[in-house]
């Protein structure tokens, strides 16, 4: 058997970040928590998504199973979600028909009977291989304001294609050029909310639109860690915190971008 239940709000943005760049995912369930790996149609990026199983409100998984799901299918279904909403997931391990069933608890409604919808799933089979994603050593890391990330990046895709991403030493440089205009941008250790931590220079260039695909994650997480080292992917990873509490969580989000090379 295999039944979870988490906060309505976090599952909805979840798929709602998720819906530019993935059409479908496996959900790998077992007994430590839900991961997923996904690339987008284009093959230039990578989402690795994990989320531990003391990050849900309640989580059982007596088999290792696979969720095959449609994301626009599943923000259809989570349309309905409310402020104070909870998501149960439901599948029997006996299940030959490969249904998920999903329960959403309105607990907004004052009354003494719990208000409750019931949705039947049929899963896909998406054919997705499981990735495994090459740990690499990082040279350069900043951590700054997920808000803060989105709006810059926003910002950047509103003047040009291409985003360069400078690091050294204690700053960061974020760069586009449009049409006779050229913007830049640096952070330094020396402001507010930012760290930066960097052992050797580097400098890359990425498409800007991907960036702000992934800042979508800012809904999830106040803090964004982008991790830079040369001839690699970048690395930008949004940390939960458990709920009802500050801590971090080793639960993640976490897309890598092949640097500009060509055109993609």
């Amino acid at each position: 058997m295999f039944e979870c239940r988490i906060d309505g709000q976090f599952f909805k943005k979840l798929f709602e970040t998720l819906k530019d760049i993935c059409t479908e995912v496996n959900l790998e369930c077992d007994e430590n928590g839900i991961k997923m790996q996904s690339m987008d149609c284009s093959h230039v990026s990578l989402v690795d998504l994990n989320i531990m199983s003391d990050f849900f409100q309640h989580y059982r998984c007596d088999k290792n199973c696979v969720l095959g799901i449609s994301i626009n299918f599943m923000l259809k279904i989570l349309s309905v979600i409310k402020e104070k909403s909870t998501v149960f997931l439901f599948k029997e391990d006996n299940d030959n028909e490969a249904v998920l069933n999903i329960g959403i608890i309105d607990e907004e409604e004052q009354s003494s009977t719990e208000d409750s919808l019931e949705i039947q799933v049929k899963l896909i089979n998406t054919q997705k291989e499981h990735l495994e994603i090459p740990q690499s050593e990082y040279h350069c890391q900043c951590t700054m304001k997920s808000k803060k990330f989105q709006e810059f990046t926003r910002y950047l895709n509103s003047i040009g294609d291409n985003v360069s991403i400078s690091m050294k030493k204690d700053t960061m440089v974020l760069s586009t050029t449009g049409a006779d205009i050229k913007v830049t941008k640096q952070f330094t250790n020396d402001m507010a909310d930012i760290s930066i931590n960097c052992t050797k220079s580097v400098s890359q260039e990425f498409a800007t639109r991907y960036l702000v695909m992934f800042s979508r994650a800012s809904s999830l997480s106040d803090e964004v860690y982008i991790s830079l080292s040369p001839n690699i992917p970048v690395s930008i990873r949004f940390n939960f915190k458990q709920p009802m509490t500050d801590l971090q969580d080793s639960s993640h989000l976490t897309f890598f971008l092949a640097p500009k090379i060509g055109e993609y």
